[in-house]
């Protein structure tokens, strides 16, 4: 059996359990041209990857924007065919199988991303007046367009008491811009978690399972999140562990960040929540 893979945090004995079979080669790739390759030596391929067609169709939905509806039907179009050709289509989350069910596939297998239970627990920072919030991402498309936003509205509230701290690939295009602190791409993640007050985990992508946002609550950090950020883990909405906002300068509010960390100074509800995730 041959899995394919997009690079995301799997748990193989899992899946193969679950599929009822040996994996006997993990390949990485979301090349399509592997599918033909690997088709001639008469391999199973069983692929994991987003549905672009999810993405462009959730993009144009909320902001009707006809370049979203044209790559949308495009992708959507290939993806019938494609995704057809292949025994098991696995995906993360139940708005992704509805999508799935909506273009007409019948081969799609739900295999919730996990994250591993951390071995050290973020170090609280010493009390201070100034909060520092975390971002954690590859900086390109959507992340480095809502980074962005971020640093103006930072910059139009004139607070001096909020610090964006970011660390991640392409992370360095926001070096020297006034409070904004650049980790660049960190090789130990203690060395983020243990630098920032808080975690912003805001997603604008309306699909799949949000990483950084159980990574953040498996290192006890309390999350800052939107609504859309916990597709698979909707359970935590009424977690005081996280903190719900509307905008993006709802993430720059100083007096509620400050009551929201407090809250979550003895770990009680963050240790709940990692409970959940698990």
């Amino acid at each position: 059996m041959l899995l394919m893979n997009d690079g995301r945090s799997i748990p193989l004995r899992n899946l193969s359990r679950a599929l009822g079979g040996k994996i006997d080669d993990v390949y990485f790739s979301d090349n399509p041209n592997v599918f033909t390759i690997f088709g001639k030596l008469n391999k199973t391929v069983l692929v994991l990857a987003d549905f672009m067609s999810c993405v462009y169709y959730y993009n144009y939905k909320i902001s009707g924007k006809p370049k979203f509806f044209f790559k949308w039907i495009v992708y959507e179009i290939i993806e019938r065919v494609l995704y057809r050709r292949l025994k098991k289509v696995i995906i993360q989350t139940n708005f992704e199988i509805k999508h799935s069910q909506r273009i007409g596939l019948n081969n799609t297998f739900k295999l919730t991303n996990y994250v591993k239970r951390s071995e050290r627990l973020r170090k609280p920072r010493r009390k201070s007046d100034i909060i520092k919030v975390g971002i954690i991402a590859t900086f390109d498309n959507i992340y480095s367009i809502q980074t962005a936003t971020l640093i103006k509205l930072l910059h139009q509230s004139e607070s001096s008491k909020i610090e964006l701290l970011l660390a991640g690939k392409g992370s360095d295009k926001f070096e020297g811009q006034h409070g904004v602190t650049v980790l660049g791409v960190v090789a130990d993640l203690s060395d983020f978690y243990d630098a920032i007050d808080v975690a912003a985990c805001i997603s604008w992508k309306g699909y799949g399972f949000i990483n950084k946002l159980a990574e953040s609550i498996s290192r006890r950090c309390p999350v800052v999140c939107n609504l859309s950020a916990l597709n698979e883990m909707e359970f935590l909405k009424d977690s005081p562990a996280v903190m719900l906002v509307n905008s993006d300068l709802d993430v720059l509010d100083y007096d509620s960040l400050t009551k929201f960390i407090d809250r979550n100074k003895d770990l009680k509800f963050l240790n709940s929540a990692n409970e959940k995730i698990q």
